[in-house]
């Protein structure tokens, strides 16, 4: 994985670069697969690279997008943050994300 040609990593340091290069994995989700659920806290956070996908909300019972979430995405970060699940996230397409290790 060349993380340089993503954005967010372009000035990241070669020591950090060389940490980012040995705990990762690319993971791929089919349509309609859960990225992250709202009532469990991952064990990943993902960045998405490829394809999109629905962050998910309730209103009175029932489900609406909040959000569509796409290449250059982070689903899992929240929660990580908030240290208990908060995001609701399935794919809408094909995605390939990078996964980092809590």
């Amino acid at each position: 994985m060349n993380f340089r040609s993503i954005s967010c990593f372009k000035e990241i340091s070669e020591k950090s670069l060389e940490q980012l290069n040995q705990n990762h994995k690319l993971i791929s989700y089919r349509i309609g697969q859960p990225l992250s659920l709202k009532k469990a806290l991952s064990k990943n956070i993902l960045l998405i690279v490829e394809g999109s996908a629905r962050l998910i909300g309730r209103k009175n019972e029932s489900l609406m997008t909040i959000a569509k979430l796409g290449e250059g995405s982070w689903v899992g970060l929240g929660s990580l943050l908030r240290l208990q699940g908060c995001e609701e996230v399935n794919a809408s397409e094909e995605i390939k994300a990078i996964a980092f290790p809590e």
